[in-house]
């Protein structure tokens, strides 16, 4: 991923203050109770700061998203790897992979109830579903785009098939894992806030709902704003660390 540029950057730092002006001009317009001015939302935001309810939510949220996550993503890169690496398993598990892909995993939510409780751990297996298959379609996807050439010129220096992993299939589709675990993120996020609201009430998805149970529209904005801004680190991070572990790769599953 390239770096941006001074002029990029300033057009994005413009682009934020117009939206936040003209969200400043229209809520002072209209009825606060509907849609609250910029400065009333960074009020109730700073009371959430203030009081500690923003901190201890979102270090519950952020728990439950890091072991979901980790766990969705290491049994995703593997069974990835493995279905991605066997023409016959592909085919015999795509059909599956694709409906489970594209399946709205906030409706597991009464069977994930009825099977797990509401518990953490219940709230855990809602996570893991929502971003394991990401991880699987996108680790999958980056071991079969491993070309040809590069596995007949491992088997020219008769690489052992583990060598050929290693050197060969793991390095060319580290990029692609890296893109998948960042979509899972995304997913997870949602399965984790979702998980919050409806199962047991906790962590940022608890204070989202208790806010809209008060139609107090400034404290789900707030909410918003802190669910905005945690993503985009998160993703900005997951670059990062994809451009330190592989530097060689350009190109990546969502790109």
């Amino acid at each position: 991923m390239k770096r941006r540029s001074l002029p990029d950057l300033v057009w994005a730092v413009l682009g934020i203050v117009l939206i936040v002006a003209v969200w400043q001009f229209y809520g002072q317009l209209t009825n606060p109770f509907l849609f609250p001015s910029f400065t009333r939302v960074l009020g109730q935001l700073w009371e959430y700061i203030a009081s500690g309810i923003l901190g201890r939510a979102f270090v519950e949220t952020m728990g439950l998203l890091v072991v979901g996550l980790a766990i969705g993503s290491v049994v995703g890169i593997v069974v990835g790897i493995v279905i991605g690496s066997n023409a016959n398993l592909s085919a015999t598990f795509a059909p599956f992979i694709q409906v489970a892909y594209s399946t709205p995993r906030i409706a597991l939510i009464p069977l994930v109830m009825l099977w797990f409780g509401v518990g953490f751990n219940a709230q855990v297996v809602l996570v893991f579903l929502s971003c394991v298959f990401e991880v699987v379609t996108a680790t999958e996807a980056g071991v079969q785009l491993v070309t040809k050439q590069y596995r007949e010129v491992a088997r020219s220096f008769r690489l052992s098939r583990l060598q050929t992993f290693i050197k060969v299939i793991l390095p060319g589709s580290v990029s692609y894992i890296f893109s998948g675990i960042r979509l899972g993120m995304g997913s997870a996020f949602v399965g984790a806030l979702g998980a919050q609201m409806f199962m047991q009430a906790s962590g940022l998805g608890s204070v989202v709902k208790h806010a809209m149970q008060s139609f107090r529209t400034d404290q789900v904005m707030a909410c918003v704003i802190t669910l905005a801004i945690t993503a985009a680190v998160l993703t900005a991070g997951m670059r990062r660390a994809e451009q330190r572990i592989a530097p060689w790769r350009n190109d990546s599953f969502d790109d």
